[in-house]
């Protein structure tokens, strides 16, 4: 079992091709990518750390975020971009590779 201490950092490494992933399946707003972050995880990804990988995700071209209006909220949700997708293939290669050699 990997140590409490050297999990945390590889998890939060991994946070921006994760929120990807996880845009790659449909269009999210912030609390329903935490959810689903947390989920996948197993930790919990509070707004300080969700939020400025989405600016810097949505900077770079990788999401879009959308307002929109939920009864008298409004939320914004993200969606994959096509170059996020690229990027996301680009992710799961490097990933199943160095996984293969791990493997090995």
């Amino acid at each position: 079992m990997l140590e409490e201490d050297l999990l945390e950092p590889l998890s939060r490494s991994l946070i921006k091709p994760v929120i990807l992933g996880v845009l790659e399946k449909g269009e999210r707003h912030g609390y329903s990518l935490m959810s689903e972050l947390k989920r996948l995880t197993g930790r919990k990804v509070g707004p300080n750390i969700l939020y400025p990988a989405l600016r810097d995700l949505e900077l770079r071209g990788y999401v879009r975020g959308m307002w929109v209006s939920h009864g008298r909220r409004r939320l914004k949700k993200y969606l994959l971009t096509k170059k996020g997708k690229a990027l996301l293939d680009k992710f799961r290669e490097y990933l199943s590779s160095l996984l293969q050699e791990l493997s090995s």
